[in-house]
């Protein structure tokens, strides 16, 4: 019989993104994931909520997990889309 499965906290290191709702979060490979864009609570210069470009990697290890921010620059940036 194997073992029960159990939810685990894990510790987040690295450059962690705010908490946010609309965005694409895809599995890559066996730890690793990528999160593009979104809507965070944090509000713009503007004061309005607005989709953002942001595109973050994450690793998974068994006990932490390791967030890594992509910068760009130039043409290479994305479009903000939720």
């Amino acid at each position: 019989m194997p073992e029960d499965l159990k939810w685990k906290k894990l510790k987040c290191n690295g450059d962690v993104p705010t908490p946010r709702s609309g965005h694409s979060f895809t599995h890559v490979g066996s730890v690793n994931y990528i999160l593009y864009g979104g809507i965070d609570n944090s509000k713009k210069a503007s004061g309005k909520i607005l989709p953002n470009n942001d595109i973050y990697l994450m690793k998974v290890s068994s006990n932490d997990v390791t967030w890594y921010k992509e910068k760009f620059s130039g043409d290479q940036i994305p479009s903000a889309r939720a």
